[in-house]
């Protein structure tokens, strides 16, 4: 990890000083990417990916944990559209700005694991 932080920065560093950039607009004019990997660490970080595709993140025992997760996810989501009353006060008072969908998203984005599925027991009852 290291390796590819400490390739982003210096790469993006050089790119940055070739374009002659000084400021954000600056950036935002450019009509390619300025932040990135340089070729090699491009390459090392796909490899990367690749490998924990294949044997971290599609091993069955972490497929059924994933499987369980996003559908408690899911779950919690549809009880919280339908029944809004139920969330946190501090969240209730965000959806007269905010659609309804953004406020249940950024409740469930905040939690842990662990009390993603105590709220999933608590409020779908699975």
């Amino acid at each position: 990890m290291d390796y590819l932080v400490t390739d982003l920065i210096q790469t993006t560093r050089r790119r940055l000083q070739r374009a002659g950039v000084r400021s954000v607009a600056a950036v935002r004019a450019k009509p390619s990417r300025l932040v990135g990997l340089s070729p090699s660490a491009s390459r090392a970080n796909r490899r990367l990916r690749d490998f924990l595709f294949q044997n971290l993140y599609s091993h069955p025992s972490i497929r059924a944990e994933r499987k369980k997760i996003t559908d408690s996810i899911s779950g919690l989501f549809h009880y919280f559209a339908a029944h809004p009353r139920s969330l946190p006060a501090s969240y209730q008072k965000k959806t007269p700005g905010e659609p309804l969908d953004r406020v249940v998203c950024d409740y469930i984005a905040g939690m842990t694991d662990n009390y993603l599925l105590e709220q999933y027991r608590k409020y779908v009852g699975e």
